[in-house]
């Protein structure tokens, strides 16, 4: 069973049965504006997710591109032009999970 029910009631937002979990993000043009889209992947609380591994298919939200001096990698980056993305919102409710699994959502 897929964790991801695609829309609400009114077919506005994606609502997730288990927790949007982050998995990445791509710069949008132009670059002057410095924001980014960021990718979200439902994950279920008790059973695996299987996913096509293309996260531009996923639900997404716009962020803001900041610069990370901890970020790690070949990409490392530049104070002007960022090498990481600020995603605040989530791209729609999250039923969430029991204890255990919020365990495991921080690993």
């Amino acid at each position: 069973m897929n964790p991801l029910r695609r829309s609400d009631s009114k077919g506005l937002e994606p609502t997730c049965d288990g927790y949007w979990k982050y998995m990445g993000f791509n710069s949008q043009l132009p670059k002057t504006l410095r924001l980014c889209s960021c990718y979200w992947l439902c994950m279920d609380c008790k059973n695996p997710v299987m996913w096509s591994g293309n996260k531009e298919e996923l639900p997404s939200t716009t962020g803001v591109i900041i610069f990370d001096p901890n970020a790690s990698g070949a990409d490392r980056g530049d104070v002007e032009g960022g090498n990481s993305c600020l995603c605040m919102k989530k791209p729609g409710k999250e039923k969430g999970c029991d204890k255990d699994c919020e365990e495991g959502k921080k690993s």
